[in-house]
């Protein structure tokens, strides 16, 4: 798809408060149908977690059973936040959506954004393996300079965050170009870079106010994990904390997904494109 992007050095700005602010409003005007996608997808597998048999199988080596639980978890996963993106993307652009409709036009896009995640996966593992291979190349100079090899492990590793760090950033929109556009992950990847590519800087401002969120949201756990001490491990500990964690995803996780789409919403149009239905 073409897109016409602005000219010049005079990009439009993009103020993350504002587009929280924008974004928390949608939220609350549909946070019972957000939040009601959530807890269809996501109860069932908390309850689940909390079993003596998921227990076992969580706590044992890799199986059948680890393996089955563990790709039960990606598709439920996926196809809710797709159908999470879906709402939270209707209200924003003026359309109404209840939620069975947008898990059942989620199910449409699960293979796509499964190859997408499965691609970014495969990227991140590239790339450690990568850096691995080159630390152990390093350690065949330890006989030359061991303050040689020590400099080069910290650049190394700098130099693997940063790659990292660089690409999720700009692929960050992938998943709502993904869903929204109905494409297959390299499209979706290259179409993120090209949104994101002047707006690092409002990014990283609306990823700071969601981890502040989300860092208050995990503050009781904290608190409850040191005053438990010992106890900490308790199963009727572990259980409080569990639902907890449950409860406040619902309320951030379907924040995290409006917010998205109200970025996704503001670059679209600063780029002159449709935003898609």
């Amino acid at each position: 798809m073409d897109m016409t992007m602005p000219k010049g050095n005079n990009k439009p700005p993009v103020h993350p408060v504002e587009i929280f602010r924008q974004s928390f409003t949608f939220y609350r005007q549909n946070l019972a149908k957000l939040s009601a996608i959530y807890v269809i997808f996501n109860l069932p597998l908390t309850l689940l977690s909390l079993t003596p048999q998921i227990k076992a199988v969580q706590n044992q080596k890799p199986t059948l059973a680890t393996w089955v639980w563990f790709l039960l978890l990606i598709l439920c996963s996926s196809w809710g936040h797709i159908a999470l993106l879906l709402g939270a993307q209707k209200p924003v652009t003026g359309q109404t959506c209840t939620a069975w409709q947008s898990i059942s036009q989620g199910q449409r896009m699960l293979v796509k954004y499964l190859a997408l995640i499965t691609g970014i996966f495969l990227f991140i593992v590239g790339l450690l393996v990568t850096g691995m291979v080159l630390g152990l190349l390093v350690t065949l100079l330890s006989k030359v300079s061991m303050i040689l090899v020590i400099l080069l492990y910290v650049l190394l590793l700098v130099a693997v965050i940063c790659l990292l760090v660089y690409f999720l950033l700009r692929w960050s929109l992938a998943s709502a170009v993904c869903v929204f556009e109905q494409t297959w992950p390299v499209p979706a990847l290259n179409q993120s870079l090209v949104l994101l590519k002047n707006y690092i800087d409002p990014l990283t401002g609306l990823y700071g106010l969601m981890l502040l969120a989300y860092g208050i949201g995990l503050l009781p756990v904290i608190l409850v994990q040191v005053m438990a001490g010992a106890n900490a491990e308790n199963p009727a500990v572990q259980t409080g904390i569990t639902l907890y964690l449950f409860l406040v995803n619902t309320v951030l996780a379907t924040l995290w997904a409006t917010v998205t789409v109200g970025l996704y919403k503001k670059l679209k149009e600063i780029a002159g494109t449709h935003v898609h239905a």
